[in-house]
């Protein structure tokens, strides 16, 4: 019987990041136009830099490498107009969202298709950033289709390989049938969508698991669930007792937490390793007590304004292609 490995415990070959202090494109933002790039408020471009710099410094001393997009995209036939793309793009200092990637099927992806219109083009980026590292896409997603990475975390419960797949402010519900469709049985067992608040942003906002038998989140976000396998559909009514029943703990946190501080937009190194920004010592404190967990902390000052946590500014690829 194959073991299959969850994000939480299987660990990336590398992941892929951007500094977007290193493509010039935080100076587009200002205290008039934050809204447009979805920003909260301005950062300061150096000391966002220095944040972004000692996250990724963080993750490599976890045995984890990460490769900057903008070195990756120079081995491309397109970098110029790629570079370009960077340079006009501060949302693409996150990684997740237009790329999705499996730790139980490491060779192939998917390319999302993002809801805001500024963030479309991170998928023409990160499409060219998964074939340059030999990845190979599952099914092309229809442009009406939305579906983004931090809607989506690959698990393993019960021996079974669930896609959590939130939906609502930014992934469409019809993604969820999209996803049961191309990837059951071959990528997943199963699609667990769960519908959320219309103010949460994306699912790995409110919830992340972080071990086998732990999570983060914020359960008034977490609304109503769908599980999709082979078989049809079923309503779940409460998406956390579903967890809970499949053997998942959960460290609650506050919406503030979970927005204002991305105490639920965790990244996950596998044995236990935790990244997290430093905005949450009491969920930090908690998530320790519930042991065999090491949490090292980023300063997030500045990181934070751009409505994304670490998980969001991080993406692995468990294909080796060195």
């Amino acid at each position: 019987m194959t073991t299959y490995n969850s994000e939480h415990n299987q660990l990336p070959a590398c992941i892929v990041v951007h500094n977007p202090y290193r493509a010039n494109s935080l100076r587009y933002i200002s205290d008039k136009n934050k809204d447009v790039f979805l920003y909260t408020e301005r950062p300061d471009p150096e000391i966002f830099s220095i944040e972004h710099e000692v996250f990724c410094r963080t993750i490599e001393a976890n045995a984890v490498t990460t490769i900057e997009l903008t070195e990756l995209l120079k081995a491309s036939p397109y970098v110029s107009q790629l570079l370009h793309l960077l340079s006009v793009n501060p949302n693409q200092v996150y990684t997740r969202d237009a790329l999705i990637t499996f730790p139980w099927a490491p060779d192939h992806c998917l390319i999302s298709v993002m809801k805001e219109p500024v963030r479309r083009v991170e998928s023409i980026v990160m499409r060219e950033a998964a074939r340059l590292t030999g990845l190979r896409e599952i099914v092309q997603i229809p442009q009406d289709i939305y579906l983004e990475g931090g809607d989506t975390i690959p698990i393993v419960m019960d021996g079974r390989r669930f896609l959590l797949t939130g939906y609502g402010r930014r992934t469409s519900e019809d993604a969820l049938y999209f996803l049961q469709k191309h990837l059951i049985p071959d990528y997943a067992d199963a699609v667990f969508g769960i519908k959320l608040a219309d103010w949460r942003i994306n699912l790995d906002g409110g919830l992340v698991p972080v071990s086998s038998d732990l999570m983060v989140c914020h359960p008034d976000s977490l609304l109503s669930g769908i599980l999709l396998t082979k078989r049809g559909e079923e309503k779940i009514a409460d998406p956390l007792g579903f967890m809970e029943e499949m053997g998942c703990k959960a460290v609650t946190v506050t919406r503030e937490e979970s927005v204002w501080k991305q105490s639920c937009n965790i990244l996950c190194l596998s044995g236990g390793r935790l990244v997290m920004y430093d905005l949450s010592p009491d969920v930090e404190n908690r998530i320790r007590a519930a042991g065999g967990i090491d949490i090292f902390t980023v300063s997030g000052k500045e990181l934070v304004k751009g409505r994304g946590g670490c998980r969001c500014m991080s993406r692995p690829v468990y294909k080796d292609f060195s």
